[in-house]
């Protein structure tokens, strides 16, 4: 089986990485989309991509440090042009399968694992047109995601939220960085600004929550249940839930 994997340099790809080459015997491509990546982050995920090519086993990472060839839809929101992108390059390698690292850090993906109905086709439900979570008005999802079917009918498969059945078997952020071996937890993009560990941007004072929040002695899975929790996502989610409250467990700090 030939399977796209669409990998930035944080820590949800490079583990989508390292576990699909370490858990399948599929034959793994990865491209990284640039319209929303930094140049230190594709760097990074180059870096990455050798690593586990030299290291797990090799794969298909790209002949131009592993960026994608084209990217379908500049005029649109960049969220747009990865989907897009993402769809137009499996069908260009002929693909079979399409992987998403999505974890339950408060995405949409993680509204619908948590309130599909268990009657649904598994993640196909979630990129039907006519599905209330690609419907804005219900205020599920923050952003549509059925522009992937406009692409590509590739299966599409999230291996961290697998099993809509069994809510416990989800990975979050927290958990998913800490399965991470050490040397690839040193390579991932951590710092949005031009050094790493600068202190200000959001990936930084995350980390900065994490840590803290680690020496008081909580473990990652309490840690990715408090960020639902307090963002009122996932299991948590209501009718009055608002996207602007997905980052509230880091505190005010992340809008300034």
């Amino acid at each position: 089986m030939r399977v796209f994997v669409p990998a930035s340099a944080s820590a949800d790809s490079t583990y989508l990485l390292y576990y699909a080459l370490t858990n399948t015997d599929h034959e793994i491509i990865t491209r990284i989309c640039t319209c929303e990546a930094l140049e230190d982050e594709v760097q990074k995920k180059k870096n990455i991509c050798k690593y586990l090519s030299k290291n797990i086993r090799e794969f298909d990472y790209g002949k131009t440090n592993g960026i994608a060839e084209y990217e379908v839809g500049r005029e649109d929101s960049s969220y747009k042009t990865i989907l897009n992108s993402v769809g137009y390059l499996a069908n260009q390698f002929k693909c079979d399968m399409i992987y998403f690292g999505y974890n339950t850090h408060n995405w949409s993906m993680t509204n619908w694992f948590f309130l599909s109905d268990d009657n649904e086709k598994g993640t196909e439900s979630f990129y039907d047109k006519n599905s209330k979570f690609n419907d804005l008005k219900y205020n599920i999802s923050r952003q549509t995601h059925f522009c992937m079917r406009e692409q590509t009918d590739i299966p599409i498969y999230w291996p961290f939220m697998n099993d809509k059945k069994d809510h416990e078997s989800a990975l979050g952020r927290w958990q998913i960085y800490e399965s991470l071996p050490e040397n690839l937890k040193g390579m991932i993009h951590r710092c949005d600004n031009v050094k790493d560990n600068c202190g200000l941007c959001t990936r930084c004072r995350m980390l900065g929550w994490y840590m803290m929040k680690k020496e008081a002695g909580a473990t990652a899975k309490q840690l990715d249940d408090e960020i639902m929790r307090l963002g009122r996502y996932g299991k948590y989610w209501d009718k009055d839930t608002k996207p602007e409250y997905r980052y509230s467990a880091y505190g005010d700090f992340i809008y300034k």
